[in-house]
Parts: C-alpha cells; sequence; structure tokens
C-alpha cells in the first residue's frame, strides 16, 4: 500500500509540512492532483507573492504542534521517498 494515511487538511493548524516548490502555478496544480491522488493532501500555496519570482508551494497544514508535523513529514519519506521539511505557519 502506497498511500499515506490522509491527514485532513486544516489551514488553522500552527505547523505545515511542505512538500516541494514549482515556479509555475499550472505545474504545482498539476502536481498537487498527483499528491492528492496519493493521499497526501496538499493545497498550493504562494511563496513572496509580490515578487516576480514567486514560487508555489504545496504543503500540508493544519498540525498542531511541530512533533505532528514530524511524524507525518516521516511517514511521507517513508511511504514516497519524498524528502519534505516542516514550518511553523
Amino acid at each position: 500500500n502506497t498511500a499515506v494515511k490522509p491527514h485532513k487538511a486544516v489551514s488553522a493548524g500552527k505547523y505545515s509540512v511542505n512538500v516541494v516548490s514549482y515556479q509555475q502555478e499550472w505545474f504545482a496544480q498539476s502536481k498537487a492532483a498527483e499528491f492528492k491522488d496519493k493521499g497526501i493532501p496538499v493545497e498550493v500555496v504562494p511563496v513572496d507573492p509580490n515578487s516576480p519570482a514567486t514560487k508555489f508551494r504545496l504543503k500540508v497544514g493544519g498540525f498542531k504542534n511541530k512533533a505532528e508535523a514530524d511524524a507525518y513529514a516521516a511517514k511521507v519519506k517513508k511511504t514516497h521517498g519524498i524528502d519534505t521539511w516542516t514550518a511553523a505557519n
């Protein structure tokens, strides 16, 4: 089974797991659909939207604390081999 146990995406959490960033929004949206098909409920978030070099980050939000986010990041790495990083919102 290659699916990660789904995490309910809730933007109100204090921490998030950042999966990857892309330069083109259309490509980020396309990749987001692929991650969602794998059970990783990412949302596309613009990083530095006022810059001409804006990137679009795919992240899973809604974690109450860093330990919870780190645990989810570890599951994603173990299940899909994807290096992620956690961040405070």
